[in-house]
């Protein structure tokens, strides 16, 4: 029962320690005094975490860049620079805008069609 409970400590821990440092900014509170607003900041936190993870899991340019920006904030940062500057008509057209900027557009042909021969 110590094993499973620290476990669970453990993963709870590396959660947090994800929201904190790397680029959500969870923080203990998000101002005392507010009628649910540490609740409503934090709801959002989650919901853009998980956002995040599917994206991960099924959209293939987006895992590309994120391997390729490893640090969360470093791809939020270029996101929030690009979108200052940049109307883009769509989620796809964003992402075909930095695949190209960081020249990709190759190892996304090749994730995509693994079995092409590119010779």
């Amino acid at each position: 029962m110590a094993q499973a409970g620290r476990g669970r400590w453990k993963i709870e821990n590396e959660n947090n320690n994800v929201l904190k440092t790397k680029g959500y900014h969870l923080e203990h509170n998000f101002g005392h005094g507010k009628q649910y607003l540490s609740a409503t900041m934090l709801s959002l936190n989650l919901l853009a975490f998980l956002f995040h993870t599917v994206l991960e899991w099924s959209d293939e340019q987006y895992a590309l860049l994120r391997q390729v920006l490893a640090r969360r904030q470093t791809f939020f940062e270029d996101m929030r620079a690009l979108t200052r500057s940049m109307v883009f008509e769509s989620w796809h057209h964003l992402m075909d805008f930095m695949l190209k900027g960081l020249k990709l557009e190759s190892k996304l042909a090749l994730k995509l069609r693994p079995n092409l021969d590119t010779s």
